[in-house]
């Protein structure tokens, strides 16, 4: 399942799906309303500005949805990225630090495979491109 606030974003992936052969089922819908009772083997995300709380309770829920074996991997713009004009928001609540998300993936029911911060270059369309600084997140619910 793709979910998005946003019916562009929604859209793209639809597009994408249909262009690659596969299958994927789209909805629309905000984080603070959104709750699921479904597991599922994979969550990701990319890009995603929240301020907290929002932040912390969506990433707990999708946590708390991965079944056990499951990933949860994501890319956010740090707040590194506020001086760079190569995308993201400009207001700093709505980037993130490496200890921002430490503090809400250390669980005892989740392993970090991964968590880095790192510049990379975006080629993401209009108003994403060039060098960015970006944290990266794999983890592991056991």
């Amino acid at each position: 399942m793709a979910l998005d606030a946003s019916d562009i974003g929604l859209a793209k992936t639809t597009a994408l799906a249909d262009e690659l052969g596969v299958e994927v089922e789209t909805l629309h819908a905000d984080l603070s309303d959104w709750r699921s009772d479904k597991k599922y083997d994979a969550v990701l995300t990319s890009f995603l500005h929240l301020e907290e709380p929002l932040r912390s309770e969506a990433f707990t829920h999708a946590l708390d949805i991965l079944k056990s074996g499951s990933y949860f991997m994501g890319e956010f713009f740090s707040q590194k990225q506020i001086s760079r004009d190569s995308g993201g928001p400009k207001m700093l609540e709505l980037l993130y630090t490496l200890e921002s998300i430490q503090k809400i993936v250390t669980r005892d029911d989740i392993e970090i495979i991964k968590l880095q911060e790192c510049v990379d270059i975006l080629c993401e369309g209009r108003g994403h491109q060039g060098e960015a600084e970006l944290i990266r997140v794999i983890v592991k619910k056991r």
